[in-house]
């Protein structure tokens, strides 16, 4: 599954994270949005849930420049829990 959005660049780290999360069987796309230089106290690659949304949610990715926002296009929907939890489970609810 490529990336889409408005632009396809990222930071090797959150490249890796995003790779793990496309493999989630019930991800079906990944669009990246707005990338924003800025300082933040999470480490590169790290991914954090943001909020629910119609047809997925929304993450925040950080990387060693800064943070870059991406939707996660879930279906079956009713699978959104479990994929919000496998999130967790691996970056940590910090």
């Amino acid at each position: 599954m490529g990336l889409q959005g408005r632009h396809k660049s990222l930071d090797k780290h959150v490249k890796r994270s995003v790779a793990w999360i496309e493999a989630i069987p019930s991800v079906t796309k990944v669009v990246l949005g707005f990338s924003e230089s800025c300082r933040h106290r999470y480490p590169p690659g790290h991914i954090r849930f943001k909020l629910n949304v119609r047809g997925g949610f929304k993450v925040n990715a950080y990387s060693g420049n800064g943070v870059t926002d991406i939707f996660i296009k879930i279906d079956p929907i009713e699978d959104r829990e479990l994929v919000k939890a496998l999130i967790i489970d691996r970056f940590g609810d910090l």
